[in-house]
């Protein structure tokens, strides 16, 4: 599951880095593995129609791979960095993982790390408390310590990518 921020505030060739990270990541899989996308600003858009979304995950044959790159230019920046919704869509589908990629703090006021907390933790009597998916962070834009801690309480990686620079 690949959870993208689409929120006006990843702009100045942060959004196309996180694109380009999404392709590189998604090509690499091999057609018996599964992919799904979805972009959270205010909202959540999931893959490829707002209205009549997928509604599962799709193995990443080359077909599906394309019918990706074409949706992903009608992707439009709006307002919020509201992921709670998008994560919840996640986790109920028990993804192998979940990767996260946004520019920064989330505006949902904890929502979506509480959440996290309530629902991705599994008691075990002889291992004790362990993560039941992990979730690892991508930053673009700036080295954000909520990313770091998010990806860490989840069992997950955190990594930062610098913004793509356009030519003038």
């Amino acid at each position: 599951m690949f959870l993208v921020d689409s929120s006006r505030s990843i702009n100045n060739g942060k959004f196309e880095a996180a694109l380009a990270e999404l392709v590189y990541a998604i090509r690499r899989l091999t057609p018996k593995q599964y992919f799904y996308v979805i972009f959270f600003d205010g909202d959540t858009l999931r893959m490829f129609d707002a209205k009549n979304p997928e509604p599962r995950p799709l193995a990443a044959t080359q077909e599906n791979i394309r019918r990706l790159e074409y949706w992903l230019p009608t992707v439009e920046l709006e307002l919020g960095t509201a992921p709670y919704d998008s994560f919840v869509f996640a986790m109920e589908r028990l993804p192998d993982a979940v990767y996260v990629l946004t520019d920064g703090k989330f505006t949902d006021k904890g929502k979506t790390e509480n959440f996290l907390k309530k629902t991705n933790q599994i008691d075990d009597p002889i291992l004790g408390q362990q993560v039941k998916v992990a979730i690892h962070a991508i930053g673009f834009g700036q080295d954000e310590p909520t990313l770091k801690e998010l990806a860490e309480k989840n069992g997950g990686t955190y990594r930062f990518v610098p913004p793509i620079k356009k030519p003038k």
